[in-house]
């Protein structure tokens, strides 16, 4: 199974800490500016600047192609698992994965409906007003869907999704949990974990903490049990 896998993150040298990253898979490191150095394991770098549909878009749009769209920039494969730089995606995850699950989302650490996560996203500041009725018009009432975690994706090569239409939608909201459920166009599945769940994932945080790190460690520890 892990050999019919290929797995895919982006870095971004202006937000993204380069912390020590073990890669259990071949994957695909992309970046906007500078490369990551602390990186082990089977790795390819990826400059966005070498692909002409990437490298004249910002940043934030640069890894939502990445992380949605990998096969328009890499040919060799069909199932992919993406995963935000932050997170590290521990080796026995990939050993429990089912391809004719595919595309596989993560459920929501937060849990709730569409209408909740439209809510958290205003409260906190991610989205104004303004996006409100912009909303509505695109999901056309249907407050009541599902939402997921994106910060990891495995997606099989399809038109799962329109990319033109994920990104006239994207630059507006913003927001993947809120563009991604109203577009796809077939039928998806849950892992069964979320990322709170240290025998699959870590999720690094944004700035460096002692306490952090120790629980990095715990985490690779416990996943290899």
């Amino acid at each position: 199974m892990i050999d019919s896998l290929v797995g895919v993150t982006f870095f971004n040298s202006n937000v993204d800490r380069d912390i020590l990253k073990v890669f259990s898979i071949t994957t695909y490191v992309f970046y906007s500016h500078q490369p990551p150095k602390n990186l082990f394991g089977p790795v390819y770098l990826e400059s966005t600047s070498n692909y002409e549909e990437l490298h004249l878009k910002t940043v934030l749009l640069q890894s939502r192609l990445v992380k949605f769209f990998p096969w328009r920039y890499i040919n060799d494969y069909d199932f992919f698992v993406y995963h935000d730089y932050r997170i590290d995606v521990h080796k026995i995850f990939f050993k429990e994965l089912q391809i004719n699950q595919f595309p596989l989302f993560l459920k929501h650490r937060e849990g709730g409906l569409y209408i909740h996560e439209l809510l958290r996203n205003f409260e906190r500041g991610r989205i104004g007003a303004n996006v409100f009725p912009y909303v509505n018009r695109l999901i056309n009432g249907r407050f009541d869907l599902p939402i997921m975690e994106n910060g990891v994706v495995c997606l099989q090569k399809s038109n799962y999704m329109d990319v033109d239409l994920f990104l006239e939608n994207f630059e507006v909201i913003k927001r993947d949990q809120l563009v991604v459920p109203v577009l796809l166009n077939e039928k998806f599945t849950y892992f069964k974990y979320n990322l709170n769940h240290r025998r699959y994932f870590h999720v690094n945080s944004k700035k460096f903490k002692p306490s952090n790190l120790f629980f990095r460690f715990l985490s690779f520890i416990y996943a290899r049990l």
